[in-house]
């Protein structure tokens, strides 16, 4: 990728978005968490809160085995140099795969928790093609940036009651992954009667190994009619390494290979909810940050804008069981302020990149979804969807592309418990 950025920036063009920061994607674990907006912090009462809320673990007195897969769909709507079109990346993927394992204590609870979690993505797409004039300079340009993949997580967890109604808890995981990005590329310049063309297939593979910590308390109050809770997540440094590969355009005959390692690095991130259990059903509700990097770095001078600023959200998310049978029903919302730095990024030798390049998103972005559970002694079964979408303009001298990047997600849980 730093061979591509390098010649994009000579011949002048609009570089894709992810060349210049690295845009992490936030669609957490388990399908009950995610119908209720991924406001979970203080309700979390299965595997998932290994990864949500580890403390929640000491309420959960059973030994559960859960499995969960979801499906994703990407769709970006876009305008450039009076064009316009819609594209789509869909996957399916394995979220989390888990067992959780009780042992009695004469206070309470203690759980153990070990398994395997996919909370983070990288899937996004970036279409556009068009013409547009600069300086007397007349441009053409198509690109088709396509990357997939994400980070999971190997955990290894734990929950225990301190007090009566008081738990506390911790993960520690290896963070793994994979990444696959192709930008097939076409620039066609013309100037004073002559024309340079620039045209090549860009593909780059990532591998990731870093570590994940993270700790949580909750408090039951009121014969469990209250629940308070609190996450807070340490910085995470997780290493890559990169092949890239550069072809001719269409994918034809490769041009250039070379591989570049680096690393990502996250700041502090948590959340505090509660949790209300009324007559009718029950509420969850969730405030959650990532602290500035100022934080992790302090000894440098960050922008003022992005990674030098905290991010916030919030949501709710409400439940409630079907009187004729044992279903629950389940609906959330959440609003969050559009992070382009959950991670930042380094190659080996060179700065971090702080900014976020041409990009400038809109500062909202919001989740909307639904579920249902069927739920027994022994078994439950959970689904969800979800949509949440965000705007966004890349800037470049002459020419802006707008975009409006939607998906939809939809999630299932199985579980056992005995």
């Amino acid at each position: 990728m730093k061979k591509i950025l390098q010649t994009a920036l000579i011949m002048g063009l609009m570089s894709s978005p992810s060349f210049s920061y690295k845009l992490v994607g936030l669609e957490g674990t388990g399908s009950r968490a995610y119908s209720l907006a991924n406001n979970y912090v203080a309700l979390s009462s299965d595997y998932s809160g290994v990864f949500w809320n580890p403390a929640a673990l000491s309420f959960t007195p059973v030994r559960e085995f859960s499995l969960s897969s979801d499906y994703l769909s990407v769709v970006t709507d876009w305008q450039f140099a009076g064009d316009s079109g819609t594209d789509e990346l869909m996957r399916v993927r394995l979220n989390e795969l888990g067992f959780l394992l009780s042992v009695p204590t004469s206070r309470g609870g203690l759980t153990f928790g070990i398994g395997y979690l996919s909370p983070w993505t990288f899937d996004d797409i970036s279409v556009h093609s068009g013409t547009y004039s600069h300086d007397d300079t007349t441009f053409t340009r198509k690109s088709d940036y396509r990357t997939y993949g994400g980070l999971g997580m190997v955990a290894f967890s734990m929950g225990v009651q301190v007090a009566r109604g008081l738990g506390v808890g911790v993960t520690v995981a290896p963070v793994i992954g994979r990444e696959n990005t192709r930008n097939p590329l076409y620039v066609k310049k013309e100037f004073n009667g002559t024309t340079e063309t620039f045209a090549d297939e860009a593909e780059y593979q990532r591998q990731y190994l870093g570590y994940d910590i993270r700790g949580g308390i909750l408090a039951s109050l009121f014969g469990d009619q209250l629940r308070l809770g609190a996450r807070l997540s340490l910085p995470r440094t997780v290493r890559f390494t990169e092949e890239e590969l550069l072809y001719t355009y269409g994918g034809g005959s490769l041009l250039e290979k070379g591989t570049f390692e680096g690393k990502l690095i996250s700041s502090f991130e948590g959340a505090v909810g509660a949790a209300f259990s009324l007559p009718f059903g029950t509420v969850a509700g969730e405030f959650r940050a990532r602290a500035p990097y100022q934080i992790v770095f302090s000894d440098r001078d960050l922008p003022e804008n992005g990674a030098g600023q905290s991010r916030v959200g919030a949501g709710i998310g409400f439940e409630a069981p079907l009187i004729t049978a044992p279903v629950l029903l389940r609906a959330g919302v959440s609003w969050d302020q559009v992070d382009l730095h959950r991670f930042v990024q380094k190659y080996d030798n060179q700065q971090y990149q702080w900014g976020s390049g041409n990009l400038k998103p809109k500062e909202h972005q919001y989740l909307f979804t639904l579920g249902a559970g069927y739920v027994t002694q022994n078994v439950q079964l959970s689904g969800s969807w979800g949509y949440d979408f965000r705007t966004q303009n890349a800037f470049n001298p002459g020419v802006t592309l707008k975009e409006t990047v939607s998906s939809q997600r939809a999630s299932a849980t199985f579980s056992i418990r005995y």
